[in-house]
C-alpha cells in the first residue's frame, strides 16, 4: 500500500476544504464540527474564518500556523466531517487565494 500523499488543498466555504491526494482522489472535508465542539482555545481560535483560511501544506500535511493544528492524513483521505476527531486524537481571503499546492 502506498502512503497517502496530500497534493493540494482549496478553501470551499465555511469550514470546508477540498483536498486532492497523490492517487488522484478528491475529497471535501468539513472541519466545523471539530472546531465547534473543541473546548481548547488553541483550536477554537480557528472558528475565526480569517485564521481558518490560512492553512498550508507542509511536507504533505495540511497544517495551520506551522503545525499548530494538523490532522491525520487517513482521516482527511476519508473525507466528510471531522467532527469526532478530537475525541480520538487530541490536539492533533477569498477562495481564489486560498489554494495551496506542494511543488
Amino acid at each position: 500500500m502506498k502512503p497517502i500523499e496530500l497534493r493540494r488543498a482549496e478553501y470551499v466555504d465555511r469550514y470546508r476544504l477540498k483536498l486532492l491526494f497523490g492517487d488522484g482522489k478528491t475529497t471535501t472535508v468539513d472541519f466545523e464540527g471539530f472546531l465547534k465542539q473543541s473546548k481548547h482555545p488553541d483550536i477554537r481560535k480557528y472558528l475565526r474564518k480569517a485564521l481558518f483560511r490560512k492553512f498550508d501544506l507542509k511536507s504533505g500535511h495540511l497544517t495551520w500556523n506551522d503545525f499548530d493544528m494538523v490532522f491525520p492524513l487517513a482521516e482527511l483521505y476519508a473525507g466528510g466531517s471531522i467532527g469526532t476527531l478530537e475525541r480520538r486524537r487530541p490536539a492533533s481571503l477569498n477562495a481564489r487565494s486560498a489554494v495551496r499546492e506542494i511543488a
